[in-house]
């Protein structure tokens, strides 16, 4: 997975689930959920650096990252389609782009392609009831 820049890494809740990564890269503007993170931080399995930033302002070179991960995230971008483009220049060619969203975007080209998703997501994805 290389080095990976995780979007939106909160309290950290993902931090133990890294393995075989270069490097993860918290991006996180709120410091109080980095404070929150610093347990995890501390325990994780692979290096993990925090930046206090928003996703709209990812400051890193282009193609700085194998893998994108974002989990919960979008809801809370006040920019979520700037956010996708910054994104989508720090990745390499060939970037893997995990996301995984709660929320149907308000962004009419956002929501379209998450209503074009959703079957696929039905097939893949189980559901607990």
């Amino acid at each position: 997975m290389g080095r990976v820049p995780e979007i939106g890494s909160g309290s950290g809740i993902n931090f133990p689930l890294y393995r075989n990564v270069e490097q993860v890269d918290a991006i996180e503007p709120d410091k109080e959920m980095q404070k929150n993170a610093k347990q995890r931080l501390e325990a994780a399995a692979v290096p993990i650096h925090c930046h206090e930033m928003r996703a709209e302002q990812l400051d890193f070179p282009d193609t700085s990252f194998d893998t994108v991960v974002s989990t919960f995230v979008f809801c809370t971008i006040p920019d979520p389609e700037k956010s996708l483009k910054k994104i989508r220049w720090v990745g390499k060619p060939g970037t893997v782009y995990l996301f995984f969203e709660h929320v149907k975007m308000e962004q009419p080209m956002l929501a379209k392609a998450q209503d074009l998703l959703t079957p696929f997501w039905k097939r893949i994805c189980a559901v607990a009831t």
